[in-house]
């Protein structure tokens, strides 16, 4: 279980991206959803491809643009364009949490692994430099931590969890988020999922106790997970020797829709990266990483294009 989640893969609307380990690809859904015996290139396809030293992170804007963060440069692009905007790198010391604000276009927000602080970061208007801003978090390395529906981090301290903006009122740490392996944000503002590593997921109320709302289960630890709308895609994987085999779980309104285990088992050491993201208004998803990428319909099931 990777101790922040992969950030390789982004939705906006129809588009989605991908970085490699050189690049980031564009891709965008069709307009109409192909007849079920249709796949390829009618389901969706790749639209572009910059070369680009060393990404780390991307993450999508709700107007399909990407910002990706590499090691040399921070770049956006919106879809469409052949060449993206570049600004100077940003401290890439640790592996990153990046995420974007919630309500300031060309404005983002890192946590590095370890620090006990999150940095806001934003495009000044000459679109090649940064204005930053650290804001300490209560605790100096916390445990567990996610950013909510409503765009504010929610993480652990000796007191409970706090959520950002209200920190004189620690919430209860129920005793099964105790031993959980990592939280994340449900669409509701005020819940959060947590999950431990043998795949056991737990819905709360941020201020609801000890007994959760819902409860599911997934094959093996969850790596990462994704929302849009109400609908949360969660990517989990089980491991057996040296082979990876991932599984897409979709829940809705805390109750679970649709799972899908991938066609093919994974060998890798270490742990294979991957990622997901949902397709704004469909049921579709897409998973993936540096070296390949699906895009699948949850509701069929079936595999849509492969890259």
């Amino acid at each position: 279980m990777p101790k922040l989640p992969p950030q390789l893969v982004a939705c906006s609307g129809r588009v989605f991206f991908r970085i490699t380990q050189a690049s980031l690809e564009t891709f965008e859904a069709s307009q109409t959803i192909p007849p079920p015996q249709i796949r390829g290139s009618a389901a969706a396809i790749q639209t572009g491809r910059i070369e680009l030293p060393e990404p780390l992170n991307v993450v999508a804007f709700g107007d399909a643009r990407a910002l990706v963060v590499a090691k040399g440069q921070v770049l956006t692009l919106r879809a469409g364009q052949k060449e993206g905007q570049k600004a100077p790198a940003i401290s890439t010391p640790r592996p990153l949490l990046v995420w974007p604000d919630f309500e300031q276009s060309d404005t983002f927000w890192v946590r590095r692994l370890g620090e006990g602080s999150v940095h806001r970061y934003e495009l000044e208007a000459n679109g090649e430099t940064f204005s930053q801003r650290e804001q300490k978090l209560a605790a100096s390395e916390p445990r567990l931590f996610t950013v909510l529906a409503d765009g504010k981090p929610l993480y652990s301290t000796p007191k409970g969890l706090l959520r950002w903006g209200d920190e004189a009122r620690p919430i209860q740490l129920p005793k099964l988020v105790r031993s959980a392996k990592l939280i994340f944000a449900d669409h509701a503002g005020g819940r959060y999922w947590s999950s431990d590593a043998a795949g056991n997921l737990n819905l709360w109320e941020l201020h609801g106790g000890e007994e959760p709302v819902s409860t599911a289960q997934v094959p093996g630890a969850v790596i990462d997970v994704a929302s849009e709308g109400d609908r949360i895609a969660v990517l989990s994987m089980t491991k057996s020797a040296r082979k990876y085999r991932p599984t897409i779980t979709i829940f809705s309104g805390g109750i679970q829709r649709a799972q899908l285990r991938m066609g093919e088992t994974l060998t890798a050491h270490p742990e294979p990266q991957l990622d997901v993201c949902l397709i704004t208004g469909r049921p579709w998803v897409v998973v993936g990483g540096r070296t390949w990428l699906q895009v699948l319909d949850w509701s069929t099931p079936r595999l849509l294009a492969e890259w």
